[in-house]
């Protein structure tokens, strides 16, 4: 394990041993980390996070790779790896790209998390990992949509690799994530810009009504997760609302 990886006595003590002892005893039957679990580090990198966080410890059973390179070559080494590779767009349906995204957002948690625990990370470095995800994620999610325009002949771009770029689209990350304050639980708020004379739209319709359907669809996923948490939950589950008005709050709770 390597050293900015942190040693065994940076780890806090799990406040559920019997899950992160079931979690170790699990994770010792998969080859990739039979070895590494040989050695105190490690073991105690699994109980502390397993044993005070059971999704953390779904986690590490679903993606033991990434739980190998983290012991191998430490949380920075392995972030960057897993940040800068690339989703397939161009090939990709939009389920495979949800199911990508889903997938990175995983990943990213647990190693953020690993991170995090073990103190490796400062509460920044935390903050603006999570922002990277969240930023990667929507620059992800925009390119898709283009290369779709693209090849509905809605969009000239100018380049098809990068569609993005000289668009004249922009999209503004407001609050945390413009800051670089993202937390575990933080919502984005984003802004969608566009300058008519710079976007090469080349549709049947007007350069507004392809940004509105853009930005429709930047944030359809989310609607969609929301629709089927009203219409048909699966039961038991828990919804929990903030905000300082109970008032409009009403018609969400009437249909929970």
């Amino acid at each position: 394990m390597p050293s900015n990886a942190h040693s065994t006595d940076q780890w806090p003590s799990a406040s559920r041993e019997a899950d992160g002892v079931a979690c170790l005893e699990a994770l010792r039957d998969i080859p990739a980390l039979a070895p590494f679990l040989q050695a105190d580090a490690p073991r105690r990198a699994v109980m502390a996070t397993a044993g005070n966080a059971p999704y953390l410890a779904r986690l590490m059973r679903k993606y033991p790779e990434l739980l190998a390179r983290y012991f191998t070559n430490g949380g920075d080494a392995t972030w960057q790896q897993l940040i800068e590779t690339p989703i397939d767009v161009a090939s990709s349906s939009q389920q495979e790209l949800m199911r990508a995204l889903r997938e990175r957002k995983a990943q990213s948690a647990l190693l953020i998390a690993l991170c995090d625990i073990s103190g490796q990370w400062s509460l920044a470095q935390v903050t603006q990992a999570l922002t990277v995800l969240a930023e990667s994620s929507v620059q992800t999610s925009l390119r898709f949509l283009l290369l779709r325009a693209v090849e509905r002949g809605e969009l000239a771009a100018v380049n098809k690799d990068i569609p993005e770029q000289e668009s004249g689209i922009i999209i503004l990350g407001m609050g945390k994530l413009g800051a670089y304050e993202l937390n575990y639980s933080s919502d984005i708020d984003l802004i969608v810009l566009f300058d008519k004379n710079l976007l090469p739209y080349t549709g049947t319709r007007n350069s507004q009504h392809f940004m509105n359907k853009l930005a429709g669809d930047l944030v359809a996923r989310e609607v969609e997760v929301i629709n089927q948490a009203l219409k048909s939950p699966a039961r038991p589950f828990v919804a929990v609302l903030g905000g300082a008005k109970v008032s409009d709050k009403i018609f969400v709770i009437k249909n929970l």
